[in-house]
């Protein structure tokens, strides 16, 4: 069993949002009985409808404000849901938030903890996509690629 976990998702996922601290493998979330579960289910659900906001275009700014906020409800109840699996299992587990492309402080790497403003950038990425972490918060997040960037991935 992994060392923390890592509350992970998007429109694109089909594996598990409980990631393993230590390879981010999916991990099962019915080790976390079935109401915990069912929770992490209906999070995992209403944060794919938001990525998919981002991703279509339609409502943009609504999906980035759920998906890129800590303030949003979509993070409060994300976090919320990986204290409860801290109490439960006794392991840390982080939330991923995203950060928006058009965010200039993290494009450069200075963007501070949206939660607690400590800087919070990694000195290496890990899983070849973490590059921000707070522990005191449970935050990780990315630096945002550049446009041009991911449209060089594409072609």
């Amino acid at each position: 069993m992994s060392s923390f976990f890592i509350l992970f998702t998007g429109v694109v996922e089909e594996d598990s949002p409980l990631r393993s601290g230590d390879d981010f493998s999916p991990q099962s979330i019915d080790q976390l009985g079935p109401d915990l579960a069912d929770d992490l289910r209906r999070w995992e659900e209403l944060y794919k409808a938001c990525d998919k906001l981002v991703m279509t275009g339609k409502d943009r700014d609504f999906g980035y404000e759920q998906t890129s906020s800590v303030e949003s409800d979509l993070s409060a109840m994300g976090r919320e849901l990986g204290s409860a699996i801290e109490r439960k299992t006794g392991k840390l587990t982080y939330y991923y938030l995203t950060i928006a492309l058009d965010d200039p402080k993290a494009a450069d790497g200075n963007r501070p903890c949206p939660s607690c403003g400590r800087q919070w950038r990694l000195p290496h990425r890990f899983f070849r996509l973490i590059d921000f972490k707070c522990d005191p918060c449970r935050l990780l997040s990315t630096k945002p690629a550049s446009l041009a960037s991911l449209l060089q991935g594409i072609e």
